[in-house]
């Protein structure tokens, strides 16, 4: 065995062998395990009486994804299993298949998981054995997407096709020609792929289409570029599982959902993000970090805080809204130029206010408390932003439905309206 993969191999052996560690140590209090407390948690709070699904979905999905990078799957299974119970209890047809397709996931995962420990154990006393190698080897790179640490093993494998693909890719071909034949080569290996590992290994081949286009001609790069543009529907597909983005903004890690030109004015307390506002405009401001192609809905629950009775402020698309005015009695809309002015403020200060933006066919209409107080011809599309001016507001939480362009990114606010 050469260097390199010994120390790939050890890496990966050493994980396992701490744990057996762990199981054979002398007695002592286990430490705190915080994965199992936050699925326990989240279960506990599905049974509340008022808890949004979507939210906890949402929050399933980010345990998933916590649990999966430790190799906790026994964690991921039972946030996967509690994803599906939300998305059934929703009736959201997206949601469940979204979450059933997640649960799918995680199982693929903990399956290649104990293949892998089985295979490690067989390698520690069959240091020649290639269908270990290939078993460790197929979990890093097509499951957990770790290609530097899966590599070398798979070119230790028995298995012909990946040996040699392994070892083109080892080599570091710098001829673009070349770099595309070893896209192709792992391109039209996962078409006999399963779903997970064959979306793992095609993201993989695009590295190697990027990497080469440059230097491409003809139908060597046109090839390069019809196959880019389908990994680009994978990736906007994982994006739009289940269509439905939610911020439970009393998390932690709620701003971390957000692009903000100034975070210091931005905090999370137990009841939402709240943000002081500025003289100047359009500072501070919280936009959500996906640019939507199209949205059907986004739903804000916010409040004015007192002592402040104005300026609650947010954009959907191109459409800026301001509820309670500073400059007048009412509420201002701006959609493409058009201002539109009310003369009754919509938000109560320091009272809690359900704010709903919907695409009705060519109409958008916006409704505070399942009142609806405005309506203009347009097409929703593009990010959601929040902001204060001259005062203080918290939002709770921020729903959005819709399709993420993931091509696009976010680096600024949603309209570009001015006041």
């Amino acid at each position: 065995m050469n260097r390199r993969l010994l120390l790939c191999l050890g890496a990966i052996w050493f994980a396992g062998a701490a744990a057996f560690a762990q199981d054979t140590a002398p007695a002592k209090p286990p430490p705190p395990d915080a994965l199992k407390a936050k699925a326990d948690a989240l279960a506990r709070m599905e049974k509340t009486k008022g808890a949004d699904p979507a939210v906890l979905a949402e929050a399933c999905d980010r345990l998933i994804d916590e649990a999966v990078a430790a190799d906790r799957y026994d964690v991921a299974r039972q946030g996967a299993d509690l994803a599906v119970a939300l998305a059934k209890k929703m009736g959201d047809r997206d949601w469940v298949q979204a979450a059933a397709a997640r649960q799918q996931e995680v199982k693929a995962l903990e399956a290649g998981y104990d293949q892998a420990q089985k295979a490690l154990a067989i390698l520690a006393s069959d240091a020649n054995n290639t269908s270990a190698y290939l078993a460790v080897g197929r979990f890093a790179c097509f499951l957990k997407g770790d290609w530097d640490k899966g590599l070398p093993l798979l070119a230790s494998s028995g298995e012909p096709a990946l040996k040699a693909l392994a070892e083109e890719e080892i080599a570091k071909p710098a001829d673009p020609a070349r770099q595309a034949a070893l896209a192709d080569g792992w391109w039209d290996l996962a078409q006999k792929e399963p779903p997970l590992p064959q979306r793992a290994i095609r993201l993989h081949a695009a590295d190697g289409y990027r990497k080469a286009l440059p230097g491409l001609t003809g139908v060597m790069k046109l090839k390069a570029q019809t196959r880019l543009e389908a990994v680009q529907e994978i990736l906007d597909a994982a994006a739009n599982r289940g269509r439905t983005h939610v911020v439970d903004c009393t998390s932690p890690r709620a701003l971390q959902s957000f692009w903000t030109n100034d975070a210091k004015a931005w905090r999370v307390t137990n009841e939402g993000i709240v943000g002081q506002g500025q003289v100047s405009l359009y500072k501070p401001l919280l936009t959500f970090n996906k640019y939507f192609s199209e949205i059907s809905q986004v739903t804000i629950r916010g409040r004015i805080v007192p002592p402040a009775g104005t300026n609650f402020r947010f954009s959907v698309g191109g459409i800026n809204a301001i509820l309670n005015w500073e400059s007048g009695s009412g509420n201002r809309y701006t959609n493409a130029g058009a201002v539109t002015v009310q003369p009754e403020r919509a938000l109560t200060p320091g009272q809690w206010h359900t704010i709903v933006i919907e695409q009705k066919g060519p109409v958008a209409t916006v409704s505070v408390d399942g009142k609806e107080i405005h309506r203009t011809t347009a097409q929703l599309a593009g990010t959601v932003t929040v902001y204060p001016m001259m005062s203080t507001i918290e939002v709770g939480s921020l729903k959005i439905i819709g399709r993420v362009d993931a091509r696009r990114a976010v680096q600024g606010p949603s309209h570009a309206n001015t006041d």
